[in-house]
């Protein structure tokens, strides 16, 4: 069984860790870092299917953004970042289904897709009401 572990270190570096998990025993795998991030990072993180996940965050270019990984094990690589429109605060992401996930954020909500992977394609930003700020977001059926 492998867990994956996300941490923001002050606003320096985000970076996950694969880590498998054996009873009460974790093992980490090697720290895998995607970006260097602005102090609003606000992270959220869904899997997509046994060896995807999605991370959402704020970019360095103060924009909401997603970036897709692989796990191996506990090795982790990354797509390519995607920035959306909208404000950068308060990610939130959940996943529809293996090739397709919701983001929300203050003030909007977009559906993307994946494809090949790791490439994430945004669909067209919804605005919320404009004086929310914290958004979260949960699939259902």
């Amino acid at each position: 069984m492998h867990r994956l572990f996300i941490n923001d270190d002050n606003a320096v570096k985000t970076w996950a860790i694969a880590s498998s998990v054996s009873g009460t025993t974790i093992t980490a795998g090697t720290a895998a870092s995607f970006s260097i991030v602005t102090s609003f990072t606000y992270l959220s993180v869904a899997a997509l299917d046994s060896t995807h996940f999605v991370i959402a965050y704020s970019s360095a270019s103060n924009h909401p953004a997603a970036i897709v990984g692989t796990l191996s094990g506990t090795t982790i690589a990354y797509g390519v970042a995607t920035d959306f429109t909208g404000s950068p605060n308060y990610q939130s992401v959940s996943a529809l289904d293996p090739t397709h996930f919701v983001m929300a954020h203050a003030g909007g909500v977009v559906v993307a897709s994946v494809s090949g992977g790791t490439t994430i394609t945004a669909g067209t930003m919804v605005a919320l009401d404009a004086s929310s700020i914290y958004t979260t977001v949960a699939a259902t059926d």
